[in-house]
């Protein structure tokens, strides 16, 4: 489902997961707010993702984030 991020209203709420953890978040790819739970997002206050992982000794990268669902994903189309 389809969930405009409620803070900055300019990209989507996708599905994470904390490799490190197996923690499952909902984080805007445009602001990085977050919730950790789907029902939480643009009803319980947001987090930081930076914020949230600095403390763990976790960074936001794709070797420790791994997007698990993504409603408007961006396809590469590479030249052969």
């Amino acid at each position: 489902m389809k969930i405009v991020c409620p803070r900055c209203e300019q990209d989507y709420v996708v599905e994470l997961r904390v490799r490190r953890t197996g923690e499952t978040l909902f984080a805007c790819k445009e602001c990085d707010a977050t919730w950790f739970t789907r029902d939480a997002i643009g009803v319980a206050p947001f987090v930081d993702l930076g914020t949230y992982l600095k403390p763990k000794g976790i960074v936001t990268s794709r070797e420790e984030i791994e997007t698990i669902d993504d409603p408007n994903p961006i396809v590469s189309k590479r030249r052969r």
